[in-house]
């Protein structure tokens, strides 16, 4: 089965983006602009309801709001490797050199596949009343890997690369995406008079999360032959009752934090995830899955949309599901004030791997935001991470104890690129 010799990168775009989807975050979103403009350099700096997500002890730190409040700010997040659109885009509306095509699936080869994410979330609303705060978000996350044997296959066909037809496997493939919501509550309190640091507060947040849809597949045994295609591609998928309900999974988790001071500089570390009991309830999982043969005399697909019990599931479907949890996170945090008008920051954290959602093991943030004009902050941060850098920026408004602001980011990491923003349009912080 022979494919055309040239092949534009529009043919290219829409095989391995359509095919191609994945994640990134925190359990509990994102609603700070200024986190993300400052590249994550926020453990120190966080207050109000933005201390839920970053550290709760600093609900009882000095500059901490009376009061604060946002409402449907967004956050979201995208990469794509190792052909990312950096890539393609100079053959936009071009025929793609069969040179071009041979580099990148070498790239796509030594990664084991052409992988990408996408996640993103909705804080409905974060509130603060002294040192209590309260969020609820809902999120997004899904990933998938197409195998190298796959990418060729869109690329050359299965004779295209070497002039020779083969069999091409597409093992290794596979895809999941989740949908959940968290409610959390953080508390602070100051423990300075026990403590020999100035200020010094420790904090918590108890968060619930319920687990909403899943959907999760990995191909078992689909091949491009010389003769003939064959797809087998199982998946687990929540059952049609429990989606309707919004609950297929959930569980209790727990962060804890703590926070102090000296002259012109603050201090922060948190351990999220101390505890997650978060799982999916597979009682309320069923199974299914697309077949299909093609060859010169038969043509044929089937969409298994009747449900089967879990169990009939392939043990290493299984054991994905089982492992779709979410990890600790290790993070610790200083912000400094060389002058009024400008804070300089620095955060680094540990991501324990695997789960629902997937970050960097290791990331390194530092920003700046200065204040030129008072209530314009101007937010700038760079990021050095597993296997990669980046850069971010964002801008705020913050007048009459009314603030809006937007931030976005872009990395290089793993040999692809992963892009994403904030955006927060009403909140209060007297």
């Amino acid at each position: 089965m022979r494919p055309p010799k040239l092949i534009r990168a529009r043919a290219i775009v829409s095989a391995l983006l359509v095919t191609t989807s994945c994640i990134a975050g925190a359990q509990v979103s994102n609603a700070s602009t200024a986190a993300t403009g400052l590249s994550g350099a926020f453990t120190a700096r966080a207050t109000g309801y933005n201390a839920v997500a970053w550290n709760p002890a600093n609900l009882a730190m000095p500059g901490n709001p009376s009061f604060s409040f946002t409402l449907l700010a967004i956050d979201g997040a995208a990469s794509l490797k190792p052909i990312d659109l950096a890539r393609i885009q100079p053959y936009s509306g071009k025929l793609v050199p069969a040179s071009e095509r041979e580099l990148w699936m070498l790239d796509v080869t030594a990664d084991s596949g052409q992988k990408g994410a996408i996640g993103g979330g909705v804080t409905l609303f974060g509130l603060s009343i002294g040192r209590l705060a309260f969020t609820a978000n809902t999120k997004f996350a899904a990933d998938m890997n197409l195998a190298p044997d796959a990418v060729e296959a869109v690329l050359f066909g299965n004779a295209g690369r070497t002039g020779t037809v083969k069999n091409l496997s597409l093992a290794g493939s596979g895809f999941q995406s989740a949908f959940y919501s968290t409610g959390a509550v953080s508390f602070g309190q100051s423990l300075s008079s026990l403590v020999p640091l100035t200020n010094f507060a420790v904090g918590a947040t108890v968060k619930y999360t319920v687990g909403h849809v899943l959907l999760l597949g990995l191909d078992d045994g689909s091949a491009l032959n010389t003769n003939s295609i064959k797809l087998a591609f199982p998946y687990v998928v929540t059952d049609t009752a429990s989606a309707r309900t919004g609950s297929s999974g959930g569980g209790v988790g727990l962060d804890v934090g703590a926070a102090w001071t000296i002259p012109r500089f603050r201090f922060g570390v948190t351990a999220q995830n101390v505890f997650n009991s978060f799982k999916w309830d597979t009682t309320k999982l069923v199974t299914r899955s697309a077949t299909g043969t093609f060859d010169s005399q038969v043509n044929s697909f089937t969409a298994d949309t009747v449900d089967k019990p879990y169990g009939t599931a392939p043990a290493s479907i299984r054991s994905k599901v089982a492992g779709l949890k979410f990890k600790p996170v290790l993070a610790a945090g200083v912000a400094f004030d060389p002058i009024p008008k400008l804070t300089l920051s620095a955060d680094i954290r540990l991501q324990a791997g695997g789960g629902i959602e997937v970050g960097p093991a290791s990331l390194v943030g530092l920003g700046a935001e200065i204040k030129i004009i008072p209530f314009i902050p101007l937010r700038a941060g760079v990021s050095a991470m597993s296997d990669g850098f980046g850069a971010s920026g964002g801008v705020g408004i913050h007048l009459l104890g009314f603030e809006v602001g937007v931030a976005g980011f872009l990395r290089k990491r793993n040999g692809g690129t992963e892009s994403g923003g904030t955006i927060n349009l009403f909140s209060i912080r007297p």
